[in-house]
């Protein structure tokens, strides 16, 4: 009986910790989601309401963007994130899509409910971009 009683404890000394680690665990709302340039491409053209914001530089962004981008430098994040609907569609753009992923994960760790990542970025775009001198950060 004293073994069974040991076994038991030992158990439930394993268990609580494995269920609070699982139970603690970021929320699904916390999740941004990736998607890939003919998923985008299928969203432009049904003309689902969605922002697209594009992290790369001044300089980047004007060489070339995605019609429809709007330029907001992932260094200012913390600036221009207050500006936006946190419930509003934002897919981020960036070269490669590793700046967007980390904007991706500061919007979402801000309470951005529904923000998804370029996977790839503008190299995996395969569909023209636009390019001028114009920048355009309106939100």
């Amino acid at each position: 009986m004293t073994n069974q009683k040991y076994l038991l404890i030992v158990l439930i000394s394993l268990l609580i910790p494995a269920i609070v680690a699982c139970s603690s665990g970021s929320s699904e709302s916390s999740i941004y989601k990736d998607i890939t340039a003919e998923q985008l491409k299928e969203m432009m053209d049904s003309e689902e309401d969605v922002m697209l914001v594009d992290v790369r530089t001044s300089e980047e962004y004007i060489s070339g963007h995605i019609a429809g981008s709007v330029l907001h430098p992932v260094e200012d994040i913390s600036d221009w994130a207050k500006e936006l609907d946190q419930e509003q569609a934002v897919i981020l753009i960036c070269r490669s899509g590793n700046r967007s992923s980390s904007a991706a994960q500061y919007l979402t760790e801000h309470g951005f409910t529904n923000v998804m990542n370029l996977v790839g970025g503008i190299s995996a775009w395969p569909y023209g971009l636009v390019e001028d001198v114009q920048l355009s950060t309106a939100a």
